[in-house]
């Protein structure tokens, strides 16, 4: 469909969520979330799918060059914010960097806690959960990121701040 359609939003949205979430294929979804920006550079939600995609293909100092800009970035809505968040923890954990991992719970706990009442974060993580299952650099701390990844089944605020607590408080570098 893209290659007669190339502007098509839906068809990437479904190869990508195909390539990433059911077949993790991540090679696949890297490549066509770069065609799609080299087309739609403004794109944000590619842009989050992208800077993830860094992160189950490996490239971590570059997934944490482009979370960050992406956490800079004003008009980031709250939910990708919350899901760049967790990435953003995820990746420096790949990175050897459990030291700042607090610090890092601390903000997006900070940023959480802003938000209204009903806010919820719609993620699923199911690619990256997948990476993080198979990938070694992760083992030392699977289990506390799939502890991780489940705040985002919290049904509002107060429960997704609740949720947030017990995981920091099982943190172990």
């Amino acid at each position: 469909v893209l290659t007669l359609y190339p502007d098509d939003t839906v068809a990437y949205h479904t190869a990508h969520f195909a390539y990433h979430d059911k077949l993790f294929t991540y090679t696949s979804a890297f490549d066509l979330s770069n065609n799609w920006l080299e087309r739609h550079p403004h794109d944000m939600s590619a842009q989050v799918n992208f800077a993830e995609l860094h992160l189950v293909t490996g490239r971590y100092a570059e997934a944490e060059r482009r979370i960050s800009d992406l956490v800079a970035k004003p008009n980031l809505d709250a939910n990708s914010k919350s899901g760049v968040l967790i990435l953003d923890i995820t990746n420096a954990l790949a990175l050897k960097k459990a030291a700042i991992i607090p610090q890092k719970l601390q903000e997006l706990k900070a940023f959480i806690s802003v938000q209204p009442e009903t806010f919820r974060v719609s993620w699923t993580f199911v690619g990256t959960k997948h990476y993080v299952q198979t990938e070694p650099v992760f083992a030392p701390h699977r289990d506390w990121l799939n502890k991780l990844f489940s705040i985002v089944d919290a049904k509002d605020r107060s429960a997704l701040l609740s949720a947030l607590d017990q995981v920091q408080a099982s943190f172990r570098p």
